[in-house]
Order: structure tokens, then sequence, then C-alpha cells
């Protein structure tokens, strides 16, 4: 069973075995600085948590919590999960300080 909780002032996940309620292990997000709503993924394959969080996307070790890689300078405010194919991640978030990349119309060129 896992737990994202993307929250001031102290944001973590939690890993807790689904049949003792016994913590497995746990992980500070230190690098969040904002609320997040996301539900955290399994990847399989990689034995692989993929967990969504304001302007970042990371991925730990199911077995150890160990942080394996991530991805930062998206949006804020993820609410959705991510979505997992084969060796895809798919992720939607919403909210920036500036305007990051090309707008709209620049991209339908």
């Amino acid at each position: 069973l896992l737990l994202q909780v993307d929250a001031k002032p102290k944001p973590f996940l939690l890993a807790v075995d689904r049949k003792s309620g016994k913590q497995l292990w746990r992980v500070d997000r230190k690098e969040i600085r904002y609320d997040g709503y996301s539900t955290p993924v399994v990847h399989e394959a990689s034995g692989q948590v993929i967990a969504l969080g304001p302007n970042r996307l990371d991925a730990y070790s199911l077995k150890t919590g160990e942080r394996v890689w991530f991805v930062d300078g998206l949006a804020y405010y993820p609410i959705a999960s991510p979505v997992i194919r084969k060796d895809s991640v798919v992720v939607s978030t919403w909210g920036m300080d500036q305007p990051e990349g090309p707008g709209w119309k620049d991209l339908l060129k």
C-alpha cells in the first residue's frame, strides 16, 4: 500500500505492508514546495513507484524507497495519476509562475 502526501510542511511517500499494516519505508519529499493531489503508480517491470508531485516526477525503488530518477521543472498542482504504457510515463499538471515552452498556436504550426 502506497500513500503519497504532498502537503506542506512535510511531504512524504510511505509504503505499508498490506497484510500486517507495518511501515516498510518512508521517504521525505523535501523538494516539494506546493500541494499536490496525485496518486502514485507502480511500474511493475522495473519495480519502481512513479510519483507525480508539484514541479516534479520521481521514481523510487518499490523495495527500498530509494529515489532512482527524477524530472523537475513541471507545473504545479498535479491531480491526475501518472499513466504508464510499456516504457513510457505520461503526466498532466496545471499552473505555472511563468510560461514554459511554446504556446498552443506555435505548437499547431
